[in-house]
């Protein structure tokens, strides 16, 4: 792969410039994002003993089981005395997906508390407890539960984990219901396996593995992010790669590659090659990326006539990623961006000319073709602009969310996080004239993730409607990702799983029943009701009902 990617001939091969485990790692990285062999080759093995484990019925997973795990699963599975080497190469994958499994928790029956993973952010080798508590170790997390209330039981969590561990569990939502513990892949959203996150996964345990070694990444992950998202044309994106990895072949970088001091041979030899390390255009001694793009006399006078602005003082700079990373900070838009990149291209590609071509400069000439480039570029890179009412209709902004049906109330639905600490849900209930006639605040002691918030604020609203009576009510929110999780009666979620089979139970139970998004405007009562609620209770007081909604002034 590295020898089709750098280019190579039956003769002679070309310079590798970057080892293949740097190319491996990911663009946000320093990297080009190739896959390595290994961990992909693992990460596909895992999708095989992820569909042995989620398909039981199917006909390779009943040999498997016939033959090596008949009394138990695959993720329990020995190798065996004579294994063949395909169930050999499943358990390789198997012990991947291990790895990144983890338990959402309903009744907590099924799991163990130390020998799987189940807190959020703690991986099962990594969970620390107080003492040596007896039975700890054959315990089920069901014992840290408050049977019929969905909460945790806060002492006995204090008495075994310690403070940060604790808080950690604290913010695992719980079902109020019977819900059965669920074992999903950590590392998707919808809690199902898929090669990309496996290999990432495996990635990423082969660097942490002992012996692994790699260089420092010059720029952080947001610098790449943005380099990589510059509007441009992919060839162009790899050549600002090539000149923030110094690995553009100049005459410097040719000649360290041979290892030989460039400042030592600064003649070219008789043979009539391109051996000098000195700068083809104008003859000074080194051609480096410094001299060629900011200090050589043409390029001085390209970036004279470019445009850019925030270009002064280049002629001293003497670390040319830095001084190209100071340029892109100093965002000014996409035509900026474009400008500087196609002058770079532009200084390459007429550098070349002279190496290989032996064609000399023209300074008017070379500033045509760069104000041209730069006006095919930004061609490519701003579609035409689209009308106010034809984005409007393509988004499907109509404006308030109206009930298909006449039902008889409407419950507003809102959720909101106090930095750090805690959550807070409340609801609004409207008769058909538009009245409120219901308010409820809920405590969420805790649970500091916004969108588990908001879907905790769902199923209480939900349940809570039914006790009061209430068998027809259209629910409407204006968290988007959690009201198209419980539309699609999709419970397939990493973070809030069984909260939305708990909600997919209590809807049946209803006689008329829907959910639809709103824009924060039309809830902004809703919204109310959980700001005065973060602010007026506390753990002990959980909730207030509706003889208190004169607070609100609703």
């Amino acid at each position: 792969m590295a020898r089709f990617w750098w280019g190579y001939s039956v003769n002679k091969e070309k310079a590798h410039w970057v080892s293949w485990r740097n190319l491996c790692r990911s663009k946000f990285d320093g990297g080009l994002g190739f896959r390595r062999f290994e961990d992909f080759n693992q990460a596909l093995l895992a999708k095989v003993a992820w569909r042995v484990w989620q398909e039981p019925h199917t006909l390779l997973a009943q040999v498997l089981r016939g033959k090596y795990f008949a009394q138990t699963s695959i993720l329990q599975a020995k190798r065996g005395s004579r294994p063949s080497w395909g169930w050999t190469s499943v358990l390789h994958g198997r012990d991947l997906l291990q790895q990144g499994l983890v338990w959402q928790i309903g009744d907590g029956k099924g799991v163990r508390v130390l020998e799987d993973s189940w807190i959020p952010g703690v991986r099962r080798e990594e969970v620390s407890v107080l003492s040596s508590v007896p039975g700890l170790a054959e315990a089920r997390v069901e014992s840290f539960l408050v049977p019929g209330t969905g909460k945790w039981c806060v002492e006995c969590l204090q008495h075994c984990f310690p403070e940060s561990v604790m808080r950690r569990i604290c913010s695992i939502p719980l079902p109020v219901r019977q819900i059965p513990d669920r074992c999903v892949w950590a590392w998707e959203a919808d809690g199902e396996y898929t090669v990309k996150s496996g290999y990432h996964l495996a990635l990423q345990l082969s660097r942490a593995a002992p012996g692994w070694k790699e260089e420092v990444s010059f720029f952080d992950m947001g610098f790449w992010k943005k380099v990589w998202g510059f509007p441009l044309p992919p060839k162009l994106k790899f050549f600002v790669w090539q000149l923030l990895r110094r690995v553009l072949p100049t005459a410097e970088a040719i000649f360290e590659k041979r290892g030989q001091n460039p400042a030592e041979v600064l003649d070219p030899s008789e043979d009539g090659e391109t051996l000098s390390p000195r700068c083809p255009v104008c003859w000074e001694p080194v051609e480096t990326l410094e001299h060629l793009f900011l200090s050589c006399r043409v390029a001085v006078a390209l970036w004279n006539r470019s445009g850019v602005t925030g270009v002064d003082g280049m002629a001293g700079v003497s670390n040319f990623a830095l001084f190209f990373r100071r340029l892109v900070e100093q965002d000014d838009g996409t035509e900026r961006i474009v400008r500087m990149v196609a002058l770079l291209w532009r200084i390459w590609k007429s550098r070349n000319w002279v190496v290989f071509e032996h064609i000399q400069y023209d300074i008017p000439c070379l500033v045509r073709q760069f104000e041209m480039q730069v006006h095919e570029w930004l061609a490519f890179v701003q579609p035409e602009p689209v009308p106010v009412l034809q984005r409007r209709i393509a988004s499907g902004d109509r404006g308030p969310a109206q009930s298909p049906l006449a039902l008889p109330f409407s419950c507003y639905v809102d959720g909101a996080v106090a930095p750090g600490s805690h959550g807070a849900g409340g609801l609004v209930v409207r008769d058909g004239m538009g009245r409120v006639c219901m308010v409820k605040g809920f405590y969420y002691a805790g649970i500091v993730d916004p969108f588990l918030v908001e879907l905790v604020a769902f199923r209480d609203a939900i349940q809570w409607c039914l006790t009061k009576g209430m068998d027809s009510v259209w629910f409407y929110g204006d968290a988007k990702g959690v009201i198209e999780k419980i539309q699609h009666r999709d419970a397939r979620d990493v973070k809030g799983g069984r909260i939305l089979v708990e909600i997919e139970e209590l809807r049946r139970q209803y006689r008329s029943f829907g959910v639809s998004f709103v824009g924060r405007n039309d809830n902004r009562v809703a919204h109310d009701v959980v700001r005065k609620t973060l602010s007026l209770l506390s753990a002990v007081v959980a909730s207030f009902d509706f003889d208190q909604w004169f607070l609100f002034g609703l």
